[in-house]
């Protein structure tokens, strides 16, 4: 065997033994970067919710303004478009993990149902998105222990967080946030961040469906949106288009947020389909 090829399989052999670790940031980093890009101030979002009903093969489409003060303060107006024109008109306010409606004439309240992924896409400070990610148990009440791992760049140690991984989510390579994995084989709830705009692209609040956040477009000043939202959930595929995202003054959040507004309008919830009745029920 003559030295080049020696040499050959020495270098061959020295990047077989040499581990590579991928640099993940601190889950304070990713939480500060992630709330950073959802404006300073409160909310207006217009957005159109399509459907096909998978036994009639119709399209339903209904047409949603949200007022958002922050994760957790959040109202959502529905209103019915094209078929369901004139047939659907109702409102849902969230506060904390309460949701109020209408019932009859009067207000009713019940607890936020378990996959209304909207406080992880509006919360506006680091500490206030990972209450949230607790809440939905993407990450546990209290951090698991880090693992102290070596560094690529120059063999000194840092401290990786067993809650964050690296990922590929929507063809792009992302943080994703979940607990350790479950020892009974369930899937975990996961939340993934884009690693290069710090952006959340994909949710998934259990093993049922998965919630895509697809195109961020900014709105304004540090504030940026998904311009389509797509809902995999069971046999139903939702597409979520937004219309236009302005910001409001605290005054008109504060208006729109009293629970006597929700009154103040008419209240009809004929869906006429399964997939949007099912969309009411699960996801607000």
């Amino acid at each position: 065997m003559n030295m080049k090829m020696i040499s050959i399989i020495l270098l061959a052999l020295s990047f077989v033994a040499t581990p590579c670790f991928a640099y993940i940031p601190k889950l304070q980093t990713i939480t500060n970067k992630v709330t950073r890009s959802r404006g300073e101030k409160p909310i207006k979002v217009v957005q159109d919710i399509l459907v096909k009903d998978q036994l009639t093969g119709v399209s339903y489409s209904v047409r949603e303004t949200l007022y958002i003060k922050n994760g957790d303060e959040i109202k959502i107006q529905v209103s019915g478009k094209d078929l369901l024109a004139n047939q659907v008109s109702t409102s849902f306010l969230y506060k904390g993990q309460s949701r109020f409606t209408v019932n009859g004439n009067s207000l009713s309240s019940s607890k936020t149902p378990a996959s209304f992924y909207a406080p992880l896409l509006y919360s506006r400070t680091p500490g206030g998105f990972k209450k949230y990610l607790q809440f939905y148990n993407i990450l546990p009440p209290q951090p698991d222990v880090s693992i102290r791992m070596p560094s690529q760049e120059n063999g000194a140690k840092y401290m990786k967080d067993p809650n964050t991984h690296l990922a590929r989510s929507s063809g792009e390579v992302s943080y994703a946030l979940t607990r350790q994995p479950s020892m009974s084989g369930n899937i975990n709830p996961t939340l993934w961040v884009s690693a290069n705009n710090f952006k959340v692209n994909k949710i998934r609040i259990n093993d049922k469906g998965v919630i895509k956040l697809l195109d961020y477009k900014s709105y304004g000043k540090k504030l940026y949106h998904p311009s389509e939202q797509v809902i995999q959930w069971q046999n139903y595929t939702y597409y979520i288009n937004t219309v236009s995202v302005t910001s409001i003054s605290n005054n008109q959040a504060i208006k729109e947020l009293n629970q006597n507004t929700l009154l103040s309008v008419s209240n009809s919830k004929d869906f006429k389909s399964d997939a949007l009745e099912t969309f009411y029920t699960v996801f607000r």
